[in-house]
């Protein structure tokens, strides 16, 4: 169970040259900011896009992220100043407001840094004129995520083992002319380890090319390789390439050795296996979701579709595809 220890809200107001550093707490005894907290800490924990990599005194930051719980309030304004610095000049990344959380969970103490992106919205404005009340419509420039949306870009620090999670997405620095991971490589200056959700999207990549450069039916490969993902991940909460490849391609050694290049290529380490979480395992990886040339969209559970009682796929004289449902005792139109 998290505890929520303090909360301080730095702000980046896109009007001023200067961050506007808060000097005082946030009251997290007050319900909807500690609801607020605690839906944004759980977006973060709980996405298949973290990166992990363990903190050293290489880094900047280290210094000052260990000495937060001494004095978090000076310590957060020093982070959010050199964040400021370094995004400022930079019109790609989203201005935003950092808030940061110092929590405990199972008796490890977390800092949290979670990225307030702006976004616009419209609003009302109570003006005055002459012959009275004038109502308007105004564009709010610094609109926080509400509580259900996702955070994409933060990370959280453990003060006791010095290990990080990172959330980031690439953005444009004016000075380098390319996009970067800018949070981990310019500010935590750090390189951790791929999200599992990049893992995957790039297996998946190096089955789609594996597929192809042999003529294979790509629907049928990456049926297998999704089924080969799901079970590896809730059975041994691990992604090892390796044997990902020995279930997809068996004994097949060239499509196998195919594949291994094509992973390798796109970034997918063959000596580590990536440690992985079922329980961050999104909804899309726990069935087969089809999409056929006619226009029928099919979504089958993971444990159905390889059962021949269930579901049989064959292939046709004339290089069509026949698809028989089987056993079925009810149907629902989901309307």
């Amino acid at each position: 169970m998290i505890r929520i220890k303090q909360a301080i809200l730095h702000i980046f107001d896109p009007g001023s040259l200067e961050p506007i550093l808060s000097n005082n707490l946030l009251a997290i005894d007050h319900y909807d900011i500690k609801q607020y907290i605690e839906k944004k800490l759980s977006r973060i924990k709980q996405s298949d896009k973290q990166k992990e990599c363990q903190l050293t005194d290489e880094s900047v930051v280290y210094s000052f992220l260990k000495k937060v719980p001494e004095n978090f309030i000076a310590q957060t304004q020093a982070l959010s100043q050199q964040f400021y610095d370094l995004t400022a000049p930079n019109p790609d990344i989203p201005t935003a407001d950092l808030l940061w959380i110092e929590y405990e969970e199972d008796d490890q103490l977390f800092l949290a840094m979670l990225k307030l992106n702006h976004t616009q919205q419209l609003t009302h404005f109570v003006d005055y004129a002459e012959d009275g009340i004038k109502n308007n419509l105004i564009m709010n420039q610094v609109i926080l995520p509400s509580m259900s949306q996702t955070i994409e870009e933060g990370f959280i620090f453990n003060e006791n083992s010095d290990n990080i999670q990172i959330i980031e997405k690439k953005h444009l620095l004016e000075n380098e002319g390319e996009k970067v991971f800018y949070l981990s490589e310019k500010f935590l200056k750090v390189a951790p380890k791929p999200s599992m959700n990049e893992t995957i999207r790039q297996m998946k990549k190096a089955v789609s090319q594996t597929a192809k450069k042999f003529n294979e039916s790509e629907y049928q490969q990456l049926a297998v390789a999704k089924q080969a993902i799901f079970e590896e991940v809730t059975e041994n909460d691990l992604l090892d390439n390796q044997k990902f490849a020995d279930k997809v391609y068996g004994n097949n050694a060239s499509q196998k050795a195919a594949y291994i290049e094509a992973s390798s290529d796109n970034g997918i380490n063959q000596d580590h296996p990536l440690p992985a979480s079922a329980q961050l395992m999104p909804n899309r990886m726990q069935r087969q979701k089809l999409k056929l040339s006619n226009g029928i969209e099919m979504t089958v559970p993971m444990a159905l579709f390889n059962d021949p009682e269930v579901i049989e796929i064959q292939n046709n004289p004339d290089g069509t595809l026949r698809m028989i449902l089987k056993n079925i005792e009810e149907m629902k139109n989901i309307f």
